[in-house]
């Protein structure tokens, strides 16, 4: 007689697991049927720390994962983030055209500078400013180190001496002379003129007099922070 289709045997025949040479196989089949209906069915809820409603693997993810969540130190405050340093020519607009006056053409006076917090540690500025449109490659403009960390602006007209008050240093531009030399570009397009704003960790250390060159080795570094403007001026 075929047994039923339920999969009971039929009466009077010797149950499987009771055979001989099945009950390893048989023991082992039930095993892996109670793990398999425990990782792909919904528990009932009754093994402690398996919530009704969750698998048997989902439970004991979070039974395991839950003290090392709990040993985790909650993150510190988030560190501040400090603004940009912002520098600013009041004669012209960054991208405009510099003025007569503070050219080769009119008076060559430095302009003006002003610019707002540096980095946090600041304790000195370099200002450098350069053409890279020159037909002989970058040409300096003006070459400025150890400024004060303190200092927010720097005056218009400042005069062409190797040290200025308060302790700033004049370099020497590419025509090798102290101070600022305004623009003075060959006739065709208007040539671009780059201020940069670099604040320091530190002093350079270097003497007046240094080439640019020179103030980029010694403030290697020291940099904390850069601000830009610049200029056109053609003829």
């Amino acid at each position: 007689m075929a047994p039923p289709s339920n999969g009971w045997p039929a009466a009077g025949e010797t149950p499987l697991h009771l055979r001989p040479g099945t009950l390893r196989a048989t023991s082992i089949q039930a095993s892996d049927n109670v793990l398999a209906a425990g990782f792909l069915h919904v528990h009932s809820g009754k093994r402690p720390g398996v919530a009704p409603g969750q698998t048997y693997l989902e439970g004991m993810i979070i039974e395991l994962l839950l003290p090392v969540l709990l040993a985790v130190p909650p993150a510190g405050p988030a560190a501040r983030k400090e603004a940009r340093m912002e520098l600013r020519i009041p004669a012209f607009p960054d991208g405009g055209t510099i003025p007569r006056p503070h050219t080769a053409d009119g008076a060559d006076r430095s302009p003006a500078l002003q610019w707002g917090e540096p980095p946090t540690g600041t304790a000195a500025f370099a200002l450098i400013v350069d053409d890279p449109d020159a037909p002989v490659g970058t040409w300096v403009h003006w070459v400025l180190y150890d400024l004060p960390g303190t200092a927010r602006s720097l005056a218009e007209d400042q005069p062409r001496t190797a040290d200025l008050p308060g302790g700033a240093h004049q370099g020497k531009n590419s025509w090798g002379r102290l101070g600022w030399n305004g623009p003075s570009p060959p006739p065709g397009k208007p040539h671009r003129y780059f201020f940069y704003l670099i604040a320091l960790s530190a002093p350079s250390g270097l003497p007046a007099g240094a080439t640019r060159g020179q103030v980029d080795a010694a403030v290697k570094g020291k940099v904390l922070g850069e601000a830009t403007w610049m200029g056109t001026y053609g003829r």
